[in-house]
């Protein structure tokens, strides 16, 4: 109906969706293909190239890591002939779409294409948003039943942060009232439940008739006796071997060659013994387990869910493991192959604010953990996943249930990635994988420790520093508020040899920091805690930085190395009227508003536990230090300026922590074009001097010190001077305060160790 509205007046847009798992003829271009596609569903139509020529075509395309190929080379010939289609045929005021599944989105556009290629993460569900979802399909009773099972488990939470699971456990929870532990069992869960449904409720004689289920199988389903394993189906009939079967050949490829996500119908049942397949393709249709549509050349077939394919292989690798299906080699001087760039390959090719491609996966991950799931021996698959894909064996290892868990193989799993993340023999993408592994399995290189108000986590490392003469300041820096180099006095201290983690500050979210008064130790951090002045806070940073963006033109702002859509919002706003951005402020920052949690706690970019914690002002800062001192009994506090400066330092004169010049390999800064936060430490090149990490790049780093009202001119100047107020306290909201250090969003001149930046405490 859209397709013919669109037709109907000269001005409108025209969509059309396609599915690219249908795009098989790796000797059909791009072009030729949609023409196929748009010829054989719109006959009566105009053709395809005349809505192109006149710019009118919004172009829908799902299932970018769907595409059928051979290898990992040739998707990324047929990913750069669709760079090459959109090159030609965007520029004539068409729009495209594409979606991917983000693990496997490790070939790019950006690679060839000549567009500015915008990418957008679909976030997992909130928390808040799951126990809506529940509320909404059932009643807030089912939800508060469902949070009370899996409101504390993180690994739970996980798997039902999407609605396709979220829907498939609402169903279980109908049939059966029971959570399910993961993943598999849930999709175990759901079969059984769908052949129950289909043959007792529905009386599906069909079922029965056709011969896929035997009496044992029938008598099994209608007494639901499924003996003691939750991964238990009827399986002595051929349905079930057949859908493996079927499953399992798409994937490794039907030919041996190619993997598939459909099939010509005819194929589908080439693949299977002559005498099954007919009635056995017919009921899993019935089932809604496989689904048909028509292609260019007949009837193709598809499991209805990648997921449901990727189950039923994942069922025979239980019985059968092969972890030499995700064998990877992500040292730096093997990455650069026919299938992947290097990572200096890679961003030497990207546009600014792009972010950097993930190393290229084997396709067989998602199914290889459903296996670790359903196998009699998942420690001798993980085991055997260790030496083949470090980060997929950790990831498996936190899919085994809780009570098939090997504690000698996780302090083995957590030792080999906190080796790897920190090994500059590998990829740092792979370094960065290792990283976030460890974080989610349990980072060795934190303790944990009971405190009088719950449990705390501190770095193993800290660094000290003597009471003494230390060096701040730069007589080159780049900035009058650099200079001059000189020497100040500092106390004897200890510096954590990392940035707080998430983890580390949930602690104080769990002990209920937020909603004790006692750790917000200023009249101004009260304020914030109850609202009265967070929105304030928040528009008087958005007002100075709409004064500094009317400081540059609209070229100078384009040249920034920031993506595409965040250069945009920073001309509309540069261009607001004064009246238009004073009423976007009161929306975006309405008056009230408490927080309690850091504001991106819920952004997979930034969440992980092992990545520096981001998003909270000055008070949440040192909120948690005044717990974490209650916690301990030893003084915990922010730096000042000097300290930190002298600390990063360590006597030391160069521009970097590091050298006297930028490196790459220093630090997550933009220049590294991974667009996010890295796990702490994954940069070994960028420690300073006394082996303190991530204070050049990653994040800014709140201090205790004072800047001034001035967001350009600083009120308090080097020399340093301890004693000229720049360290009071108590001052009030709208004097900022010093950070520093630069971050993941900053440039390399941000990263500079004397390099001094502000930002308002609230």
């Amino acid at each position: 109906d859209l397709v013919k509205a669109g037709y109907a007046g000269t001005e409108q847009k025209v969509p059309f969706f396609v599915r690219l798992n249908r795009y098989r003829d790796k000797d059909s271009f791009p072009l030729e293909w949609l023409q196929g596609e748009w010829a054989a569903r719109y006959p009566d139509l105009p053709s395809l190239t005349e809505l192109l020529a006149e710019g009118r075509l919004v172009l829908l395309c799902d299932g970018l890591n769907e595409i059928p190929h051979v290898s990992q080379t040739e998707y990324r010939q047929l990913i750069g002939r669709w760079s090459d289609f959109l090159d030609v045929h965007l520029s004539a005021g068409n729009r495209a779409l594409f979606t991917c599944r983000s693990l496997d989105y490790s070939a790019t556009f950006s690679e060839r294409c000549q567009l500015q290629v915008e990418q957008v993460q679909v976030e997992p569900l909130s928390h808040e948003k799951i126990l809506a979802f529940l509320a909404a399909y059932r009643s807030e009773a089912l939800a508060s039943y469902v949070w009370a099972q899996i409101g504390q488990d993180e690994k739970q939470l996980a798997i039902y942060a999407t609605p396709f699971f979220l829907k498939l456990l609402i169903d279980q929870l109908d049939e059966a009232g029971t959570v399910p532990e993961g993943r598999a069992e849930l999709m175990t869960a759901f079969l059984r439940q769908t052949l129950y449904r289909e043959l007792v409720k529905r009386e599906n004689r069909f079922l029965e008739a056709s011969g896929v289920l035997d009496d044992d199988d029938i008598e099994q389903i209608e007494r639901r006796s499924w003996g003691r394993s939750v991964y238990t189906l009827p399986e002595n009939g051929p349905l079930i071997p057949v859908l493996v079967s079927l499953a399992y050949q798409m994937q490794a490829g039907v030919d041996g060659e190619a993997s598939w996500i459909s099939l010509p119908k005819s194929q589908a049942r080439q693949a299977l013994p002559a005498e099954l397949a007919r009635d056995r393709l017919r009921v899993a249709n019935q089932l809604n387990i496989l689904t048909e549509e028509e292609g260019q050349t007949g009837v193709d077939v598809r499991f209805a869910h990648q997921l449901f394919q990727e189950y039923f292989a994942a069922r025979q690798l239980a019985q059968q493991p092969e972890p030499d299906r995700v064998q990877v080699n992500h040292l730096a001087t093997k990455v650069a192959t026919a299938v992947q760039l290097s990572y200096l390959e890679e961003i030497a090719k990207l546009a600014s604010g792009q972010p950097v491609p993930a190393l290229a996966t084997t396709g067989w991950e998602e199914t290889t953990l459903l296996a670790v799931e359903m196998t009699q021996e998942p420690e001798a698959y993980v085991r055997a996943l260790l030496k083949a894909n470090l980060p997929l064996a950790s990831r498996s290892f936190q899919a085994v249930s809780a009570g098939s868990r090997n504690e000698s193989l996780l302090a083995e799993l957590q030792s080999a990635l906190a080796d790897r993340l920190g090994d500059e023999a590998f990829d740092v993408r792979a370094r960065i994988a290792a990283g976030l592994a460890l974080g989610e399995l349990g980072d060795p290189r934190f303790a944990q420790f009971e405190g009088p108000r719950g449990g705390y986590l501190l770095p193993k490392r800290f660094v000290p520093f003597a009471a003494g003469s230390y060096l701040i300041g730069d007589d080159n820096g780049q900035y009058a508020d650099e200079k001059p180099a000189h020497q100040v006095e500092i106390k004897a201290l200890e510096m954590a040899a990392y940035p707080v983690t998430n983890a580390e500050f949930r602690c104080f979210m769990v002990a209920g920091g937020y909603e004790d008064e006692q750790w917000w130790e200023t009249e101004a951090a009260l304020g914030w805690l109850r609202g009265e002045t967070t929105s304030e806070g928040n528009r008087n940073r958005w007002r100075g930085n709409r004064e500094r963006y009317q400081s540059y033109s609209e070229e100078q702002i384009r040249s920034w190395p920031y993506p595409k859509a965040d250069i945009d919002s920073y001309i509309r706003i540069r261009n607001w009227s004064a009246e238009e951005f004073e009423n976007w402020l009161e929306s975006a920052f309405p008056v009230g508003v408490t927080y309690r949690h850091p504001a991106q706690w819920e952004n997979s970019r930034f969440n992980v536990p092992n990545q520096p914690v981001v998003g909270i002002c000055w008070h949440e800062a040192r909120a948690y230090c005044a717990w974490l001192t209650a916690q301990t009994g030893q003084c915990y506090t922010l730096p000042t300026e000097a300290e930190w400066e002298a600390a990063a330092r360590n006597q030391r004169p160069d521009a970097y922590l590091y050298g006297p010049e930028y490196l790459l390999a220093g630090g997550n800064s933009v220049e590294s074009h991974l667009m996010r936060t890295t796990p702490v430490a994954v940069f070994p090149a960028g420690a300073s001097p006394g082996g303190l990490y991530d204070l050049s790049g990653n994040v800014w780093e709140w201090t205790l010190s004072l800047w001034g009202e001035d967001i350009n001119v600083p009120a308090y100047v080097y020399p340093y001077r301890p004693d000229d107020g720049r360290e009071d306290i108590e001052a009030a909201d709208k004097i900022r305060r010093v950070v520093r250090g630069g971050s993941w969003y900053a440039d390399r001149d941000f990263a500079r160790v004397a390099y001094r930046f502000s930002l308002l405490p609230n």
